[in-house]
């Protein structure tokens, strides 16, 4: 019941927010699509604490980009924000300080409230003053964790997408390095021909010389 009445406190916030950015609605496809191509730093981060309009998360695996193992972040009216020990997968970019801004509009959630981005279709909380009814609970409860699958599936597919860069980039490295081999042995090869056929001239002239 608490946890009910929590997912339903933390997905009004995220409504507000939502409401406040002004964020466009995507479907969840697509979102993932835009998010990993403008954000440079995407990773998985634990909250540290809160201090006046500032955060600090400890990364935890970074799935594309660097980041220092712990990060500072700034809060704005437009933002989400990690409470201390919030699991968080972060979608951001550095600002000119080398904080980042956890953007409200992103993909960014908590493994304790996954559900409460934008793209869910999450049910409208009962009246003031009335309790939740058992179908309310059974849809947000479908609702966790269908999103708790979506976040785990997500976090799998940028590490797949991790991987494949990277072997990608490992390719390309041996490659050039192979290349630069190649070329190397190449030129020595048409050094050595050139000594060797100067030499067999000088050698021919020499024998003439001897004969005549």
């Amino acid at each position: 019941m608490k946890r009910i009445i929590f997912i339903i406190i933390i997905s009004f916030v995220y409504s507000q927010n939502v409401m406040s950015c002004k964020c466009k609605s995507y479907t969840l496809l697509q979102a993932r699509k835009l998010n990993y191509e403008n954000n440079e730093l995407i990773f998985i981060g634990v909250g540290l604490g809160i201090s006046q309009d500032t955060f600090f998360m400890n990364v935890i695996e970074v799935l594309k980009g660097e980041a220092d193992s712990i990060i500072k972040g700034r809060i704005t009216d437009c933002s989400f924000i990690p409470n201390k020990d919030e699991i968080w997968l972060v979608y951001t970019n550095f600002e000119k300080d080398s904080s980042i801004i956890i953007d409200g509009c992103s993909l960014s959630r908590s493994y304790n409230a996954p559900e409460g981005i934008i793209d869910y279709d999450i049910p409208p909380p009962p009246m003031p003053g009335h309790m939740p009814t058992k179908e309310f609970k059974y849809q947000m409860e479908l609702l966790h964790l269908q999103a708790l699958v979506d976040l785990n599936e997500e976090i799998n597919l940028l590490r797949n997408t991790k991987n494949k860069r990277f072997i990608k980039q490992k390719e390309v490295f041996y490659k050039t390095k192979l290349n630069r081999y190649l070329i190397i042995s190449i030129s020595l090869f048409l050094i050595v021909l050139v000594i060797s056929l100067l030499n067999i001239t000088l050698l021919f002239k020499l024998k003439r010389r001897v004969r005549n």
